[in-house]
């Protein structure tokens, strides 16, 4: 396969608070040329835009945007809040504001190792039309 594949994941975490954090991604693919499917870009996972199951909507290129508010509350227990939002196109100039998919959802974390900050998350996740339920080894992002 002859493609060209351009990835940008930025993230920034901002603390509210000693047991706040608000979490912030912005995902970006674009891939241009033969792709083969197993590269095509694509929204939903338990990753990003959770609500929907995986490729659900895929095609050469996604933009994706999550917000997520972690609160720790006792104990190594903490929940958390998301919202996103994200689309796929066949090119670059197929963004429109248009037909964008939002996801929403809530979730729970136990903490594993308080040093490696690893948790256990269960989240549940809800798109148009669709949901997703998560059980995962690590935070989203």
């Amino acid at each position: 396969f002859n493609y060209r594949s351009q990835i940008l994941d930025a993230r920034k975490f901002t603390s509210l608070g000693r047991t706040t954090v608000m979490a912030f991604q912005v995902l970006v693919d674009f891939n241009q040329g033969n792709v083969p499917i197993r590269s095509m870009a694509n929204i939903g996972s338990g990753s990003i835009m959770r609500g929907y199951y995986e490729g659900r909507y895929t095609d050469k290129c996604m933009i994706a945007t999550q917000c997520e508010l972690r609160q720790h509350l006792t104990r190594g227990f903490g929940m958390v809040a998301f919202v996103g939002v994200g689309r796929v196109a066949s090119a670059i100039s197929g963004f429109t504001l248009a037909d964008w998919k939002p996801s929403y959802g809530a979730g729970v974390r136990l903490a594993m190792d308080k040093s490696e900050k690893l948790n256990i998350r269960f989240d549940v996740g809800f798109g148009q039309k669709a949901h997703g339920v998560y059980l995962n080894l690590s935070e989203a992002f």
